[in-house]
């Protein structure tokens, strides 16, 4: 998970929460007092929001960049392992999430680590924040044979389905979020394909994210429409 090394800081900053309403139907089906294993947890987005719903979360976060930027909360542990190989005892949790981070496992190695470190019983949730049309990134200028973030949303899907049979359910629930120039640039660099100051594309790309808010905005702030999407099994 090198690709994230350096960009710690722009995550935490300007990457978005999650919706609310999502929480509440994650909860509803694992409990508020779940004893939730967070996996690929970053700096901690959905871990916090978990925490302040009254969970025992345990952030499992393998990049130690990512890791320092975790917060310090009574009910929040940091571990650092993989999705594939957490450390955690075996039926220990009553749940595992991981947002914005799926595309990054081994499917077949995570499925097989929930299904010892799960309770009996216990449920997986995997949450992405998707964008709402793809027209702002694909305006771009990307470095990246990969694309723009989200731009693999189908095939990560069919994963999904692949991952939960014989039954996914998925829920979606509306997120925007406004940035201002800062955020916005903050927000494109924090993605796995961006680069990082210093590096050859860097201004170019920097160029090409500040036009899009020079379009886009209004009295300074531009609305990025995302929507929370839940994925678990039926």
């Amino acid at each position: 998970m090198n690709e994230f090394t350096g960009k710690a800081n722009v995550y935490d900053k300007a990457r978005p929460g999650y919706a609310p309403a999502a929480l509440d139907f994650i909860l509803g089906l694992a409990s508020p007092n779940a004893v939730v294993a967070d996996i690929g947890a970053g700096t901690g987005k959905f871990s916090a929001m978990l925490a302040a719903r009254g969970c025992e979360v345990i952030a499992v976060e393998p990049n130690a960049d990512m890791r320092s930027k975790l917060p310090v909360l009574e009910n929040l542990r940091i571990v650092n392992g993989t999705a594939e190989a957490t450390g955690l005892p075996d039926h220990s949790v009553d749940a595992v999430t991981c947002a914005q981070a799926f595309h990054w496992f081994d499917g077949e190695k995570f499925k097989a680590e929930c299904e010892r470190i799960l309770k009996p019983g216990g449920r997986i949730f995997v949450v992405y924040n998707n964008p709402v049309g793809h027209e702002r990134h694909d305006e771009l200028i990307w470095h990246s044979k990969d694309g723009p973030p989200g731009s693999h949303w189908l095939e990560r899907e069919e994963r999904l389905r692949d991952f939960f049979s014989p039954g996914m359910r998925h829920e979606i629930f509306p997120n925007p979020v406004s940035y201002d120039a800062r955020g916005w640039l903050d927000y494109m660099l924090s993605h796995s394909m961006s680069p990082r100051p210093g590096e050859e594309v860097y201004e170019r790309f920097a160029d090409s994210v500040r036009l899009i808010f020079t379009r886009h905005n209004e009295d300074g702030q531009m609305l990025l429409p995302l929507e929370t999407v839940v994925y678990t099994s039926l």
